[in-house]
């Protein structure tokens, strides 16, 4: 089943929709789509009053902690969130209300996968694989993919493949796997990518970059191969695609309207209100005309109009005239 999942990204304590390959250890090639006004509380809220569980809280740098922990606080056990989670911290976040840790470049010193770095942070949460989500994000390098880390700036050593798959599936409840080169570019997700996840995958994967309109999310739906879920980042009171937007109303504005009938409903009621405006004007035009059916006599009265709405009034209510 394909669902979505909505992504709270915190740069230097603010909630940003950020394009994914600008990001890196100083802000002067940074590219935003959209800094939002509103704090990361914000959004966990709406989140929870619309059930959105599993929405994502990423701390991308430092100056982020305070605002996680809002967001946090907001929905206690409803949020994943990643970002810096080292052996140190990873049990304290949890503590603080975190639903799951995503653990990412703690598991590659010097850019190669260490398993015993896993199995240590796995140890912390009680080696409670529920609580634990591996980040294999990743960028195309030829006909491959290879994890990235460090903001996405430097590959590791591991290859996105069913051989790694099978190997750190053990030690987690599921996978985060963004596809860096098109993430925030809104240029279409990676289709090769979430078909290969589609068959590599046994556990839970949420797919996130690109996505841009409804084609891209029927891909999910219509392909039985295909187990990722879809994470939308854009998730903000933000300038997402148009399609992201019609689907997802609750996530791209802070105000939430529903309409009381349907387009179909409201036609009609259109087409109604036409004809009755037509009939009342008919009606009308008689009375003043001194119409006989309207006044009850083929002569002329002194005063038509009141005469007719007597007369009218004594026809309804059965008396005789």
């Amino acid at each position: 089943m394909t669902k979505f999942r909505p992504c709270i990204d915190l740069h230097s304590g603010q909630v940003k929709q950020i394009v994914g390959g600008t990001l890196s250890d100083t802000d002067s090639g940074l590219k935003t789509n959209h800094v939002s006004k509103l704090p990361a509380s914000h959004f966990s809220s709406l989140y929870r009053e619309h059930g959105l569980e599993g929405a994502h809280v990423i701390m991308l740098g430092p100056g982020s902690e305070a605002a996680a922990q809002e967001a946090l606080k907001a929905w206690p056990g409803g949020l994943q969130l990643g970002g810096g989670i080292t052996t140190e911290n990873a049990r304290h976040w949890v503590e603080q209300g975190a639903q799951k840790v995503i653990v990412t470049s703690y598991l590659f010193p010097d850019a190669r996968f260490s398993l015993d770095r896993l199995k240590a942070v796995l140890a912390t949460l009680d080696n409670d694989v529920r609580k634990l989500v591996i980040d294999l994000s990743c960028r195309r390098t030829d006909a491959t993919w290879k994890v990235a880390m460090s903001k996405w700036q430097v590959l590791t050593d591991m290859e996105v493949n069913q051989e790694s798959i099978r190997l750190l599936e053990p030690y987690c409840c599921e996978f985060l796997i963004h596809a860096a080169d098109n993430e925030g570019l809104q240029c279409g997700i990676d289709q090769e990518l979430v078909v290969k996840l589609g068959q590599w995958c046994t556990i839970p994967v949420t797919y996130a970059g690109g996505a841009r309109h409804l084609r891209d999310l029927d891909l999910f739906g219509t392909n039985q191969a295909l187990r990722p879920e879809l994470l939308n980042p854009s998730c903000l009171n933000t300038p997402a695609p148009p399609a992201l937007q019609h689907l997802f109303t609750i996530n791209t504005s802070t105000t939430i309207m529903k309409p009381v009938v349907s387009g179909t409903n409201a036609w009609s009621c259109v087409v109604v209100s036409v004809f009755a405006i037509v009939i009342l004007s008919i009606i009308g035009g008689l009375f003043k005309s001194n119409h006989h059916s309207m006044v009850g006599t083929t002569k002329d009265p002194d005063n038509g109009p009141a005469v007719a709405g007597l007369s009218r009034f004594l026809r309804l209510s059965g008396i005789p005239t």
